[in-house]
């Protein structure tokens, strides 16, 4: 077993290539060219290592849990990531030049939680890392706020507000229902050891 900080190695290395991103956008002169190629070697950069990293461990109090099954997924994720990273770069180029690395970081973030969830063994853990990855989903969805033909409505935004306002509603039912099951249970844990 692995010590439980670096269990989180993959998926804090995706959280650091969106700021890194993120900073060499910032400090840039003028709109990075090879952003996307950039984030997609990192992705399959970080696919590569996962074969001969020890991801395998447990967090404190049994929160988080990474295994292979786990391990299989957040495989799964980078690869998906990079895929959706490669099919839209030439329509970033095209059609939002000057916005591609916030782009790229809103991607990455929701795609941390996507990797994060399946080793969540809690519900406020399971809850949260939901949120961390179907916020930035809401706001990819609303990002060709722009396209469209002329003189027809633009209907990203309203893609955007509409997936965000069933999430917010989607969480206050699971909180709600959340708090029926701690209360019947007295503990947060999805699986209890026996």
């Amino acid at each position: 077993m692995t010590s439980w900080p670096f269990i989180f190695t993959l998926d804090f290395a995706v959280m650091g290539l969106g700021a890194a991103v993120l900073l060499i956008d910032a400090f840039a002169k003028k709109p990075v060219a090879g952003l996307g190629v950039l984030v997609t070697g990192g992705l399959l950069l970080l696919f590569g290592a996962s074969f001969f990293l020890p991801l395998d461990g447990l967090a404190p109090h049994g929160v988080y849990v990474s295994d292979g099954w786990v391990l299989f997924f957040k495989r799964l994720f980078l690869v998906s990531g990079a895929l959706g990273v490669l099919g839209s770069m030439a329509w970033l180029e095209r059609r939002t030049p000057r916005r591609q690395a916030e782009y790229y970081v809103v991607l990455l973030f929701s795609l941390s939680g996507m990797m994060l969830l399946p080793g969540a063994r809690d519900w406020v853990l399971l809850v949260v890392l939901f949120e961390l990855m179907g916020i930035p989903l809401a706001v990819l969805s609303a990002w060709a706020k722009n396209d469209g033909p002329p003189g027809e409505p633009k209907t990203a935004a309203e893609a955007g507000l509409k997936l965000f306002v069933t999430s917010a509603l989607s969480s206050a039912l699971t909180l709600f229902g959340l708090g029926l099951v701690v209360g019947l249970t007295g503990t947060t844990a999805i699986v209890l050891s026996s």
